[in-house]
């Protein structure tokens, strides 16, 4: 499991949870995202979303607690039964990167709908995109933005690098030194330390 994943946590493992307003949400959708976060092997850190926006719930449960595990990648192909902005935009997002060769998929609320159904996705939400094994070119990453400029949605892409991630337009900036998140934090990194997932 890696970040951006979505699990779906196992029936008992919802029930032992102690906070009632987690436990209610996941009884309600129990899908979760595991987060970027340093834990014991035998553990994975998840987020749980609420019922708006400032309503995310961090946890850390037992592997044992995940049934069905779902990569953002998965998503690629789904197309949404709802007619909003930012499923719309996946199809400008599909086009350029088959161009490229991505293994790319959709993640935040975009992600989260077309791989749970809950209808989670807004009018003005925006569309959040991973893109991962990214062994390209940064000409090709700056051709993959220009593609996507146009776009009537906001499209956040995160590039993940081994075990850190990158938002597009920061590893498209000028700087020797780019700021990613990962496990422990953010972090300033060089980019001869980035490490292709």
């Amino acid at each position: 499991m890696r970040p951006h994943d979505l699990v779906a946590l196992d029936p008992d493992a919802i029930r032992s949870i102690e906070d009632p307003e987690i436990r209610a949400e996941l009884e309600r959708v129990p899908w979760a995202v595991v987060r970027r976060l340093c834990c014991e092997r035998e553990f994975v850190a998840i987020g749980v979303r609420g019922p708006t926006r400032p309503q995310r719930w961090p946890l850390v449960v037992p592997r044992t607690a995940i049934g069905t595990c779902i990569a953002p990648e998965a998503l690629a192909s789904i197309v949404a039964t709802r007619d909003l902005p930012a499923f719309a935009a996946l199809a400008s997002v599909r086009l350029a990167a088959a161009s490229l060769g991505m293994r790319w998929g959709p993640a935040g609320s975009v992600g989260f709908e077309l791989a749970t159904g809950a209808p989670v996705v807004h009018a003005q939400s925006d569309c959040d995109i991973v893109v991962r094994g990214a062994s390209l070119a940064y000409d090709a990453f700056a051709g993959f933005a220009r593609a996507l400029a146009g776009s009537a949605v906001r499209i956040d892409v995160q590039i993940e690098f081994g075990d850190c991630g990158i938002a597009l337009d920061e590893y498209l900036s000028s700087g020797e030194r780019v700021m990613a998140k990962t496990p422990n934090g953010p972090q300033l990194l060089a980019r001869a330390e980035l490490d292709v997932a």
